[in-house]
């Protein structure tokens, strides 16, 4: 019988065939306590007031821009720096597919002016 941390667990391979060496394995967890967001102990900890202030920053034009890109690449919090990058994957994202959507609606345009281009030779 295999023992780990109070959990039963199915019989090893060995055992079952009936080989000499089974025995109990019992697991030991040496961490002493386990915490939840605690701001005094986590350095990526960011309170709901913190992160309502930043959205709001973030929700003024040019002002926000910028504090998205302080945000994303400065400081030591790596959630917070996580986050913003993030935000800046998506935008970019969002700037291709409009891009391309547009290049796709306008591609008619874009072959008549190649072609009248071509055909008015002198």
């Amino acid at each position: 019988m295999n023992i780990a941390a109070g959990v039963r667990l199915p019989p090893s391979p060995a055992a079952l065939a009936g080989e000499a060496g089974g025995g109990v394995c019992v697991l030991v967890s040496v961490d002493k306590s386990i915490t939840f967001m605690n701001n005094n102990d986590d350095r990526n900890y960011i309170s709901i007031g913190s992160w309502m202030f930043m959205m709001f920053i973030t929700a003024i034009p040019i002002v926000g821009l910028i504090m998205i890109l302080v945000w994303a690449f400065t400081g030591d919090n790596e959630s917070r720096k996580n986050y913003y990058k993030a935000i800046i994957m998506w935008f970019l994202i969002l700037v291709v597919l409009i891009v391309g959507i547009a290049l796709l609606g306008a591609s008619p345009a874009i072959l008549k002016l190649i072609h009248q281009s071509t055909s008015h030779r002198p």
